[in-house]
């Protein structure tokens, strides 16, 4: 659905990179209003020096590897 949505959009908005950084804050934006609504206690939001770090730190470079990816087979 999203690549439909991004297919039209790049057509008025011929800016690609600046189009994939305005989805990506937008998607941080959401998920943490999200997150914030479905967790309420500030306690669990603390990252210690223990597993949280590499579940962390593990799903960011999964997603960096992904996009890349993505942005390399699309363009």
């Amino acid at each position: 659905m999203s690549i439909l949505v991004q297919s039209f959009t790049l057509k008025k908005y011929p800016a690609e990179l600046s189009l994939t950084a305005l989805i990506c804050v937008m998607g941080v934006v959401e998920g943490a209003a999200v997150s914030l609504v479905m967790e309420r206690d500030m306690g669990a939001w603390k990252i210690g020096f223990d597993s949280r770090l590499l579940a962390a730190a593990y799903s960011v470079s999964t997603c960096v590897f992904l996009n890349s990816l993505f942005q390399v087979s699309v363009g």
